[in-house]
């Protein structure tokens, strides 16, 4: 498994970006509710964005970086920004 963040056993990591406790998208409900990690899930955007590039059924780089930063109110053409920004 690659880089990971955990907050009481919420981990995840590439490739599959899961939530190894709750088997949710990661990052899950449990680990957004945990502020002082958002720096660290901030930064593990391009590791996500890279593991899912051409993927079979995997999220675009776009629909990565509103999950990742979904605490932002990010516009379609703001996220595809930051994706090509984070190749």
């Amino acid at each position: 498994m690659g880089p990971a963040v955990s907050a009481a056993g919420h981990a995840a990591g590439s490739p599959d970006w899961l939530c190894r406790r709750c088997a949710q998208p990661w990052p899950c409900a449990e680990l957004r509710a945990t502020p002082e990690l958002l720096a660290v899930v901030s930064a593990l955007m391009t590791t996500a964005i890279r593991d899912f590039r051409g993927r079979p059924g995997g999220p675009e780089p776009i629909e990565v970086v509103r999950r990742f930063l979904w605490w932002l109110p990010v516009s379609h053409d703001e996220a595809r920004a930051i994706a090509l920004r984070m190749r």
